[in-house]
């Protein structure tokens, strides 16, 4: 894998903390050349010293101008883009009837509208190439519906669907376009919440983990060997048994999926431990 990456351009938004940086290390690791962009200026500076990485840029990926100079900085200081990463995003998590009004359209900004314009402006680059590779961070929640996570789970779902549809609409182009859905990854979005899939063991009061909370670099390693693939994988579930789930769950009857669903743990988000994620809210400007 390290020769099939090494050298190649790879931009990562949202790269500063999470999942994002965990990507950034993942490919620098593996050879690639790596730009991150972040909103946190301040955040970014120090991300960025920490990976070694010289081209950075602060990002605002719900601003076209914003996302198009970073790219151009990429370009202008690495080369013309081998993917590009569409990482970043915000949980909202809480009763839907208290949550903030800015707070759901932040939200549906930052996890959609951010997506469909770093894939524009990487299809605009990379389609007279005939070459590179876009990746969104989906999210298996964009798949099912989870009490508590509502505008969350719409914007996944919508990402989800849109990034599906630009693959087929540039099946054809010579590039590829890939969805990554993980479960409850181990970060600052999860604050709070008891992200495991789980089932009670009858008869007892303990409940039998089918699915833990996955981490950043399994997360990354999931990246990282899709670019490296070089084709399109439509949906690439992290870990691989939370896609057998989803596919298992479409072919049950709506009202027996969401029963089970919910008997696995689908109300946690509903008991979410609002002042665990206090800070989490404060760094997205809602607390």
């Amino acid at each position: 894998m390290a020769h099939t990456l090494r050298g190649r351009v790879i931009a990562i938004t949202g790269g500063s903390r999470g999942i994002g940086f965990a990507i950034a290390r993942e490919f620098i690791r593996n050879g690639a050349k790596v730009a991150i962009g972040a909103i946190n200026d301040e955040q970014l500076k120090v991300a960025a010293a920490e990976l070694g990485v010289p081209c950075y840029s602060t990002l605002d990926v719900t601003n076209p101008e914003s996302f198009r100079r970073f790219i151009d900085t990429v370009t202008e200081q690495l080369g013309p883009m081998d993917a590009l990463v569409n990482n970043a995003g915000i949980m909202p998590v809480g009763a839907l009837v208290d949550e903030d009004d800015a707070l759901s359209r932040r939200a549906l900004d930052v996890d959609v509208f951010g997506v469909i314009v770093g894939t524009k402006l990487a299809l605009q680059q990379m389609i007279p190439r005939r070459t590179g590779h876009i990746v969104n961070i989906c999210s298996t929640m964009g798949q099912v519906a989870l009490p508590g996570m509502a505008t969350y789970n719409a914007s996944k779902a919508a990402a989800l669907t849109f990034t599906d549809a630009a693959r087929l609409e540039h099946r054809a182009s010579g590039v590829a376009v890939s969805s990554i859905l993980p479960g409850a990854v181990n970060t600052e979005l999860v604050a709070g919440l008891d992200g495991s899939v789980s089932l009670a063991i009858p008869g007892t009061s303990r409940r039998l983990t089918i699915v833990k909370h996955v981490e950043s670099e399994d997360v990354a390693r999931a990246v990282v060997a899709t670019v490296a693939g070089g084709r399109s994988r439509p949906r690439v579930y992290v870990p691989r048994l939370a896609g057998a789930l989803m596919s298992a769950q479409r072919i049950l009857p709506l009202r027996v999926a969401e029963t089970l669903n919910l008997r696995m743990g689908g109300e946690n988000a509903s008991f979410a431990d609002q002042d665990a994620r206090s800070t989490y809210r404060r760094r997205i400007g809602f607390e």
